[in-house]
Parts: C-alpha cells; structure tokens; sequence
C-alpha cells in the first residue's frame, strides 16, 4: 500500500473530474493503492461511481462550490494527503473564428479551475508530512495543436503555472506535479466542445473538418489506459516526483523525445502534414 503520510492513519486523496476519463481510471489507481478516495463531480448522484470512491459535489468553475466540497472532505476524513486536479475539457475550433465566451469557459474551467482547487487545498496539504499536488496537464500543452488551440493555451497555462507553484512550495511539504497524458481512448473525445458551424469561416471549413477526423481517430487508438494508472501511482508512492510526467504510447513518447533533434521548420512541417495542412 502506497502511504502519503507518516501515521497509521489511511492517506486520503482527492481527485477532481472523476467520474469519468483519465480522472476515474486515476481515481480507481488510488484506490487500489490504499486510498481512501473522494471523487468530485458537478452531478454526483447522476453518475455510477467506481468502487471505493466517495463522490462529493464540485463545480471547479464556481468559488464556493470548491471551497464547500473541500471543507466535506476534510470533515469527513480529517485530512487530505494527495489533490489530483483532472477536471477539464477541450473546445475544438479555428481560433479566429472562436467566440470569446468559448476561450473564456475554456479557461475558467482548465485553468482558473486547477487554481481555486489548489487555493482550496494547499493550507490543508501543508499540514501532512509528505503530501502530493498532481496536476492533469497534456502533450498538447507542450505543443500547439492546430484547431485545439484554446485547448493548448490553457495547458501551456498550467505548465508554467505548476513550475513556479512547485518553487513556491519547495519549503512545505507538498510535492507538486504534472502528468502530461497523450492520446488515450477516453470519454473526452465525445464530449469536447466544438465551435459552432455556423462560426466556422470558409476558409478553414474543410480543413476543420479534417483535422478532426485526425484528432479523433489519434484518440480512439490512442495509448493503453493501464498507462494511466501506472503513472499515478508510481507518482503518488514517490518521496520527490519529477515536476512532469509525459504518459502517452510508445510513439508518441518516441517523437516527444526526439523534438529537440528537430529544426523549428521541421517540426512545424511534420505536424502540418500529420493534420493535412497546406502551406500557401
């Protein structure tokens, strides 16, 4: 068993958009590890919770609602040892042609979102003797990707954000961490926002419709989800995890590593053709 803290008391965690995704497989790791779990969702009682994880309600979009599920948690549990922020979705569509409610909501949820759970959760994480932040970034966050632009931008946003919170804390006793997943054959594909059609200008109509035929077939056969699993739990038993943890298939980790051997050109070439854009 996978022990967060230095007592005999069971190490409590608590995971943000678990009820369905990478949020519940990593969910379900923690439990398995020894956890006691508390999964958050917007609708608790609409939802076939996994075994052994506690629902409480959370709208990572609202103030109060975090700061509400957080304090039930700690009344319940009496502590809390490991935050994993996983709520999230994904708006697809050209950025010149997205709505600016579209960017906004995109943010408020993948970015504002992470920070009232961390503002929430950090005085209570502080308190344990060895305590986790883990935060659900992406590789999409490490590179643009055309029409999932706003998608990347709040991803990109975490990365720098969780660098300067993981120097922040260095002192405490938090350990704070990204996982960058790649593709995987999740819920997240069906339920990702898309720009309105009629929005869409003509000059990116077919492109658009292109690149999400990719996109999706890139994530139905996307990595094995046991990855998932594995990865939280190595991080959440490691005293000093690394700052990001890339989990993706084995070739998408291959071309992540080979980037820097690429010339910016030739990197931008090769993700231009993977989507079947044309240069003018």
């Amino acid at each position: 068993m996978s022990n967060a803290s230095n007592d005999n008391k069971q190490p409590v965690a608590l995971v943000t958009g678990a009820s369905s995704g990478l949020g519940k497989i990593m969910a379900k790791a923690l439990v398995a590890d020894g956890y006691r779990v508390f999964g958050t969702s917007r609708n608790p009682g609409k939802i076939v919770a996994a075994p052994g994880v506690e629902f409480v309600a959370m709208d990572v979009d609202s103030d109060a609602s975090v700061e509400q599920a957080v304090a039930s948690v700690v009344g319940q549990a009496g502590q809390v040892d490991l935050v994993l922020c996983s709520a999230g979705f994904g708006v697809m569509g050209p950025i010149e042609d997205t709505p600016m409610a579209d960017m906004v909501a995109q943010f408020q949820t993948n970015v504002f979102g992470v920070h009232r759970v961390v503002r929430a959760t950090v005085p209570y994480l502080r308190q344990r003797p060895a305590a986790k932040l883990i935060v659900v970034g992406s590789l999409a966050g490490t590179v643009g990707v055309p029409y999932q632009g706003m998608y990347s931008a709040s991803k990109f946003a975490l990365e720098g954000y969780c660098e300067a919170l993981r120097l922040e804390l260095r002192d405490s006793s938090v350990r704070v961490s990204l996982i960058q997943p790649g593709d995987f054959p999740t819920g997240f594909t069906s339920s990702r926002t898309l720009v309105d059609e009629a929005d869409v200008s003509p000059a990116h109509r077919e492109k658009f419709v292109r690149a999400m035929a990719i996109v999706e077939n890139d994530e139905n056969n996307g990595g094995d989800l046991s990855l998932l699993a594995k990865a939280i739990s190595k991080l959440a038993a490691d005293p000093t995890p690394p700052l990001r943890t890339v989990v993706a298939s084995d070739e998408q980790i291959e071309l992540f590593d080979a980037r820097p051997t690429f010339a910016p050109d030739e990197w931008e070439d090769m993700i231009a053709e993977h989507f079947e854009l044309e240069a003018n």
